[in-house]
């Protein structure tokens, strides 16, 4: 019974690493400036917006309820792609998969090294 659950679990790490694995080496991610961030229209980048924002004002709080509010959408997506069959949840770690890829690329790119970013 537990071997079969690390196939499911490998499943899913495959699921996140493949598109991490695309963006990282196939395409190339943007270098942006908070500024160049900023001024992308609303609906592109919104939770970062936000973010970047109240922590321009050094509202720390206000940065942590961002970043809660939207982690959380990710989490529902997650429980409610059980009741469809698991394909939110799929979709779910697709995209985290190139976001994670975009945070890992601009953040080496910005002089951190690997292990500090992991």
């Amino acid at each position: 019974m537990k071997h079969e659950n690390w196939i499911f679990y490998a499943i899913s790490f495959t699921c996140w690493l493949l598109p991490f694995a695309i963006r990282v080496f196939l395409v190339e991610i943007p270098d942006m400036t908070p500024e160049q961030l900023e001024k992308l229209p609303k609906e592109h980048n919104s939770a970062a917006q936000e973010v970047i924002r109240l922590l321009s004002t050094e509202n720390r709080e206000g940065a942590f309820w961002a970043i809660f509010k939207n982690n959380l959408k990710g989490c529902v997506i997650n429980i409610t792609g059980g009741v469809f069959f698991g394909l939110g949840t799929l979709f779910n770690l697709v995209f985290n998969g190139f976001f994670s890829a975009d945070m890992f690329a601009s953040s080496y790119r910005n002089g951190m090294s690997i292990p500090a970013i992991l």
